[in-house]
């Protein structure tokens, strides 16, 4: 046997590894990680000009998601939609049972996604055709947050509970007394979670038993950020907390000008968020104390979040900002037709940017 047929031997067995081999797909996962710091690695963009718009959904409140460029986002019409990242053009449309009120996750090639109405949905990313539909029993309020076996959830009665799809059972549940609406955050075993009752839990992944908690006495309906052994999050009641991850025991208290329903996004320095009087504070990681402000004309529901040296965020002053990491020093912003509610999804070259009306912008 000679060296060219040894050559092409090689190549043929290498062609065939490739074709036994499962395509490689991208996750999503609702502020950039489990830990719900808000930093992106995509470099956004300047906010100098509009690549394409969607249109359709109704009461637009969640951030889209992106994976194997594909854009998943849904609004209160209840229906799922699907755009290409590059061209904006629809790829497809599913209706559900009830209203989307959370973003989506994306793992796998599969898309889970809640509904006000009860179920949890899997979808196929690629073709659109629902694959499971789930009856959790209580409107889900939260990303659905995979995490091996299991699949956590956040509901309109009060529950946070983990799912095992495979058995369709419910493993734990944990019983509050409001709805839970942000997003739950997971670090070192542990779940963080806000809840209408005032109170921010701690509970053990495995188990679902409860290791802190601590009450604010006023909702909380952002999700919480944890970093470097610290748990960050603020609620209606005006005030801004760090807690220390592993007892709940407080760090510092920052008081803001008013309520806050925004979730924070959290860098080596900083943690970022705004209020309802249309102010985002950043402030010191370690010591909770002011370093900027930037003032907008209208409620900031809508998480900052950081790609590069860039901060990104609306308001319902129907504007989306960028502003320096460092100083808050506004860059560049952009008038959509209506309330900025959800938070912007930075990509590569650019910013996702989704309207209370029913649009979804792709800037550049």
């Amino acid at each position: 046997m000679n060296w060219k047929t040894l050559g092409l031997l090689g190549l043929l067995v290498l062609l065939l590894g490739a074709c036994d081999r499962e395509p490689q797909h991208e996750t999503s996962v609702a502020r950039s990680d489990v830990q719900r710091t808000g930093i992106y690695q995509a470099a956004g963009g300047a906010l100098q000009s509009q690549a394409w718009r969607a249109d359709g959904a109704s009461y637009l409140e969640a951030a889209p998601a992106v994976a194997d460029q594909t854009v998943i986002w849904g609004g209160r019409d209840g229906t799922l939609r699907a755009q290409s990242l590059q061209e904006g053009g629809s790829l497809w449309t599913l209706r559900l049972d009830g209203p989307i009120v959370a973003s989506v996750t994306v793992s796998g090639g599969e898309v889970y996604v809640g509904t006000e109405a009860g179920s949890l949905y899997k979808v196929g990313l690629t073709s659109g055709q629902v694959i499971e539909q789930m009856a959790i029993g209580s409107g889900v309020t939260t990303t659905p947050l995979l995490v091996k076996d299991r699949i956590i959830l956040g509901c309109a009665d009060g529950r946070l509970l983990a799912y095992d799809a495979a058995r369709k059972t419910v493993l734990w549940t944990v019983q509050t007394g409001g709805a839970i609406e942000g997003d739950p955050a997971l670090a070192d075993g542990l779940l963080y979670f806000g809840s209408q009752d005032g109170f921010l839990r701690a509970v053990e992944l495995a188990s679902g038993k409860e290791r802190w908690r601590i009450e604010t006495r006023g909702a909380i309906v952002s999700a919480p950020a944890v970093a470097k052994g610290r748990v960050y999050f603020g609620s209606r009641n005006r005030n801004f907390y760090a807690v220390e991850a592993a007892t709940g025991k407080l760090v510092w208290r920052f008081r803001a000008a008013n309520e806050i329903r925004s979730s924070a996004a959290v860098t080596d320095q900083l943690v970022i968020f705004g209020c309802d009087i249309g102010m985002v504070y950043a402030l010191s990681l370690d010591q909770g104390k002011e370093v900027w402000t930037f003032k907008t004309k209208g409620m900031i529901d809508s998480a900052p979040v950081v790609a590069g040296k860039t901060v990104y965020f609306g308001s319902r002053d129907r504007h989306v900002y960028a502003v320096d990491l460092a100083t808050g020093a506004p860059q560049k912003q952009w008038e959509a037709s209506s309330w900025i509610m959800a938070d912007p999804v930075p990509v590569a070259n650019g910013l996702l940017v989704a309207t209370r009306k029913g649009e979804l912008l792709r800037l550049l």
